[in-house]
């Protein structure tokens, strides 16, 4: 089995429904993966991701990371940063910002109890608002209109 195969399972052992198909990548880079996490439990899915045995794995380690979409410039990706350290099951180190898009890819560490809610939750406190919903990302990266 591929690594796209035992992510797929890894993902389906660990509760996550209406998987999005996992294209196979020969071990090159990271795949955007959609699914259903009913119980908002992100950590459980993190230690599935990350401890599978993907037959890629001395090349690319196994890892996870919710997107989340939110206005940025260099001074609230270091804010999102400092949140980030402080919360539970998430690896703020490799946690990267991508300051066009819009785009905060919170890296999760798994083995830890983590959820969406607990990381948003983090960053409001810093300032910024975070979303998952990409309707929401669209309106803040566009800036404001001159009148």
């Amino acid at each position: 089995m591929g690594c796209a195969g035992v992510l797929t399972d890894a993902l389906a052992g660990a509760g996550v429904k209406n998987l999005s198909k996992i294209p196979p990548n020969k071990g090159r880079g990271h795949v955007i993966v959609s699914g259903d996490v009913a119980d908002g439990e992100l950590g459980k899915l993190a230690a599935a991701v990350n401890q599978a045995l993907t037959p890629h794995r001395d090349q690319v380690k196994p890892s996870v990371s919710l997107e989340l979409f939110v206005k940025l410039d260099k001074a609230l990706a270091a804010a999102a940063f400092k949140a980030l350290a402080a919360v539970d099951g998430v690896d703020a180190k490799s946690s990267r910002a991508d300051l066009q898009r819009g785009v905060l890819a919170v890296r999760l560490a798994g083995g830890k109890s983590v959820s969406v809610a607990g990381i948003t939750s983090a960053l409001r406190q810093a300032g910024l608002n975070a979303s998952v919903a990409t309707a929401t990302a669209a309106a803040q990266a566009k800036p404001p209109k001159k009148e």
